[in-house]
């Protein structure tokens, strides 16, 4: 026999007016505002720059400063920025931020010549003592000049000005800021630095830095003196003696330094000439 199945009679799908009206017209998208184009083109400015921004390495001269609070916000520097006493800064320079109420160090960088950036930690709410810098304290910057081998900070170390294009001039927690000027002004109320540079020994960078087999290296005497040049692995031993207590006119010098036979590794190399010494670093790679 046969087994007869019940046929169900089709469905009919009611649709309402409203749904009718939306399959017709569908809702415009909402345009962007000028504003919102505006935030995007700062935006996007904003992260060109950081791209090009160079981390602040191991400063010799501004130590002990803040580290790893657990937040920072970021200070880019631009690579025409910062002026020693009307001069360029030169490499091997270094720029530190200070808070400005304690005095303490909570940020710093070695200049390359780049757009350098300075991580700026913030203080850690969950210690009773201060470590960083607190939100909303302003950005209190200091300058390192090996030319000079002076230290520039407002107030008794004289006057460091700072312009900022973009961001905010004091500290909050994720917070991006590119400064666009900085400038450094003599500490010593009527003197003049280019007088003092006169008197000064001068210690270049090394070239090429990283170096594999050779680096040149130049000094600048400010009068006739016996100088040594040596140079020196990070345990403080010394690994080479490129001049040994040689008579050296005034003026300009240049050494080769032979490097072939020393490990991979960051290296110092110290100047010391009548009676003053001036160090800087560079780095041996295979």
């Amino acid at each position: 026999m046969r087994r007869l199945i019940a046929r169900q009679p089709p469905t009919t799908q009611v649709v309402t007016p409203q749904q009718r009206c939306l399959a017709t017209n569908p809702p415009a998208r909402p345009k962007r505002s000028e504003g919102n184009i505006m935030r995007n083109i700062l935006v996007l400015a904003v992260l060109l720059v950081a791209a090009r921004v160079e981390a602040a390495t191991e400063t010799l001269h501004f130590t002990s400063c803040a580290q790893n609070t657990g937040n920072n916000a970021t200070i880019a520097i631009l690579s025409s920025a910062v002026m020693v006493n009307k001069h360029p800064m030169q490499v091997g320079d270094e720029i530190a931020v200070f808070n400005p109420t304690g005095g303490q160090c909570v940020g710093a960088g070695v200049w390359t010549g780049s757009n350098l950036g300075i991580t700026v930690w913030g203080d850690d709410g969950a210690t009773p003592a201060v470590d960083g810098l607190q939100a909303g304290l302003a950005y209190k910057f200091a300058v390192w000049s090996n030319t000079y081998g002076k230290e520039y900070r407002t107030g008794t170390l004289g006057t460091v000005v700072a312009t900022f294009s973009s961001g905010s001039t004091s500290f909050a927690v994720d917070g991006f800021s590119i400064v666009s000027t900085l400038t450094a002004t003599d500490p010593l109320v009527g003197v003049d630095d280019d007088a003092l540079l006169g008197q000064a020994i001068l210690l270049g960078p090394s070239h090429p830095n990283p170096c594999v087999s050779h680096a040149r290296i130049r000094f600048t005497l400010p009068h006739a003196a016996k100088a040594s040049l040596a140079l020196y692995d990070m345990a403080g031993r010394e690994v080479a003696t490129v001049v040994d207590h040689e008579f050296r006119a005034a003026g300009s010098h240049e050494v080769n330094v032979a490097v072939a036979g020393l490990r991979s590794g960051v290296y110092f190399y110290r100047l010391t000439a009548d009676g003053r010494s001036e160090t800087r670093r560079m780095t041996i790679m295979r």
